[in-house]
């Protein structure tokens, strides 16, 4: 008996030692050369991020990285998009098929910010190529699901000049599935605190609250949308 409670012991703190040496390793500097280029250089968007870490514990069994404060302007320097916080863990062993599967994916109040302005540009147009996009090989590539996506205390703000109308969305947790493949499949469970729309200062809706619960199915070669039931 003794015997197995030192193996266990040694085990355990050997993970402990594991698990201190990764987040020495990958502190915040290396987490940030590694994962903040590559976003930018595929948005065109100067992502900024007060703080990035290496987690275990809240993704347990898997590794995950947690960013804070997350912060993209648009190009005037207006705030596009904002969180206080993402949570994203990855499957390792389904790479090993050519899936890539986020076994979690959490963002904490998020806040986007959508305009078009009164020249009809909007506060996104800088993040549109206008390359032509590259062909993807039928034969490969990777399959994507996103079993685990959670949205909580979400806000939305659209605005368009053009038709002088705005939309604004508040309080808004979500709880998502995706799966990218033949086809995309969905699942999703919301609540809505607050839903508004203005247009020509008119009210049409004002603290609306909203739920929903949908499963969908898009065929992307028949161009098909099939809504499962919901509520």
């Amino acid at each position: 008996m003794r015997t197995s409670l030192k193996i266990l012991a040694a085990i355990l703190g050997f993970i402990i030692v594991v698990l201190i040496a990764l987040n020495i390793y990958f502190n915040d500097e290396r987490l940030r050369q590694m994962i903040v280029p590559g976003i930018q250089d595929a948005t065109g968007a100067d992502l900024q991020v007060e703080r990035l870490s290496l987690t275990f514990f809240r993704t347990f069994p898997k590794f995950g990285v947690e960013a804070e404060r997350i912060f993209v302007p648009d190009e005037r320097g207006d705030s596009l998009f904002s969180s206080e916080q993402l949570l994203v863990s990855v499957d390792l062993f389904p790479l090993l098929r050519d899936e890539l599967s986020i076994s979690r994916l959490q963002l904490v109040r998020p806040m986007l910010f959508y305009t078009v302005r009164a020249d009809s540009t909007t506060n996104i147009d800088f993040l549109l190529s206008e390359d032509e996009p590259e062909q993807i090989d039928e034969q490969g590539g990777y399959e994507l699901s996103v079993s685990g996506f959670t949205l909580s205390e979400s806000a939305v703000t659209y605005i368009d000049s053009v038709s002088n109308s705005r939309v604004g969305v508040r309080g808004l947790d979500a709880g998502i599935s995706l799966r990218f493949a033949e086809n995309i499949e969905s699942e999703v469970d919301a609540e809505l605190e607050s839903l508004s729309v203005n247009m020509n200062n008119v009210n049409y809706f004002n603290n609306l609250s909203l739920s929903l619960n949908q499963t969908s199915t898009i065929n992307l070669d028949e161009e098909i949308l099939t809504l499962n039931d919901g509520f």
